[in-house]
């Protein structure tokens, strides 16, 4: 099983211009904690990639012996298939169980490593003893710096509605992203799997002779790629092939299913392709999946879009039940809204200007602070921003510690010279931001 665990320290940085690099390295949880708990701050690891992947060991806490081997073949999938450039994939090892010398819970422990190390995702997961077989819970999770920078909408109103900022976010960013029960099958196929990625083979076939498992604590670089297959070379002169597919059959597949998504979610931060999620999936996955589909029709010039912003916001909010993300959605509809009216006012505005000059430009053709101009001087009505401003407040009835609704409304209930309640909500908005 040791083999196993190397395999899944490999660290990454794909894809890069002048060739792919692999480094690996083994990462001691405990060590990392200890550091922390003495008060100083861990070396960054892997500093050269751009985007930074903890995995960490899953809760055992029924003593299964498989919290590795689930976490190996999680982050082998990711490193090898998310098709992101320069992506760096920490290992953290051991340490996550509840002990007697510490308060910390295994997802405080994720959760405080995770921000010492500034990755840009984490990946976890819980194993439990259930009647029908053991029960796999895998996680991700998007850090406070991430969200801010790659899952944050905003939009300023008009200087003549104030000028206010209003935000939306991805909720939620701790995402179950799929529940499996597997039998004593699907747990061998698990096992056989992070077995057979720990190996180097001499040829990208399954019947090529294994020439070495890949020892601990060194480097590793991609030296080339077949279909299914990676090759690896290490400082120590060990040189063959791991597989990338088909090592994880059955039950097992659908560890590599959670993991891809993981996967496209890194992804989008790199380059913006909206993740899918299929029907094996959690519905919280098929929330975040959507909700980034809203904020990518949010960022684009299409009116058409943004209306269809709109429609597929509304789609989550059935009578009585609250979506993943408590308000997220409620929010993303009343941003959408109020984004397609100022893109409908901004083309009547820039209309009456083009018809007024003969000689001016169109408005696809205007300079920017032409445009910004015309924006600025744009007001909505207050009937219609008080039925979104409602709207939102309602929401807040449900989700009250959701800060993106509450700043939003602070906002609007300024705009509407409600200046009570546009006080109120944004101390709360102060109090509840992340």
């Amino acid at each position: 099983m040791r083999s196993v665990i190397v395999a899944m320290l490999i660290v990454v940085l794909a894809f890069l211009q002048t060739g792919s690099v692999w480094a690996a390295e083994r990462v001691s949880l405990d060590e990392q904690l200890r550091i922390l708990e003495q008060g100083r701050t861990p070396e960054r690891l892997i500093a050269g990639a751009q985007h930074r992947v903890g995995v960490f060991t899953f809760e055992d806490a029924d003593n299964t012996g498989l919290g590795d081997a689930f976490a190996a073949l999680s982050g082998r999938e990711l490193l090898t298939n998310s098709k992101v450039n320069s992506i760096g994939v920490i290992f953290f090892e051991g340490g996550l169980s509840p002990s007697a010398d510490s308060e910390l819970s295994y997802f405080d422990k994720v959760e405080l490593v995770s921000e010492a190390q500034d990755v840009t995702l984490a990946v976890w997961g819980i194993i439990r003893k259930t009647a029908d077989g053991v029960q796999i819970n895998t996680y991700l999770q998007i850090p406070a710096s991430s969200l801010g920078r790659y899952f944050t909408w905003r939009i300023n109103l008009p200087k003549d509605m104030g000028g206010g900022e209003l935000t939306a976010r991805l909720r939620p960013d701790r995402v179950n992203v799929r529940r499996q029960v597997f039998s004593a099958e699907g747990l061998g196929q698990v096992e056989s799997a992070a077995v057979e990625i720990g190996r180097v083979r001499s040829d990208s076939r399954t019947d090529a002779q294994v020439t070495a498992s890949l020892p601990m604590n060194e480097i590793y670089y991609l030296t080339d790629r077949r279909d299914g297959w990676v090759r690896l070379a290490t400082q120590s002169g060990i040189d063959g092939w791991a597989p990338t597919e088909g090592h994880c059959i059955g039950e097992c597949q659908s560890l590599l299913e959670s993991a891809a998504f993981s996967g496209e979610i890194l992804r989008y931060m790199a380059d913006g392709t909206v993740p899918r999620a299929d029907g094996n999936l959690s519905i919280e996955a098929h929330a975040v999946a959507d909700q980034l589909k809203i904020l990518d029709a949010l960022n684009s010039k299409s009116r058409d879009n943004v209306a269809q912003a709109v429609n597929d916001a509304h789609a989550w909010l059935g009578e009585g039940a609250i979506p993943p993300g408590g308000a997220a959605f409620e929010n993303l509809e009343a941003l959408a809204e109020l984004a397609s009216a100022l893109k409908e006012a901004f083309g009547v505005a820039a209309a009456g200007i083009i018809e007024g000059d003969a000689g001016g430009d169109g408005p696809d053709q205007m300079n920017d602070s032409v445009r910004q101009e015309i924006y600025d001087s744009i007001t909505l009505t207050p009937e219609f921003v008080k039925s979104i401003a409602d709207h939102l407040a309602q929401a807040s009835q449900y989700d009250p510690r959701n800060s993106d609704v509450l700043g939003n409304l602070a906002v609007l209930f300024d705009y509407l010279e409600d200046p009570e309640r546009a006080e109120l909500a944004s101390r709360l908005a102060a109090r509840y931001a992340r």
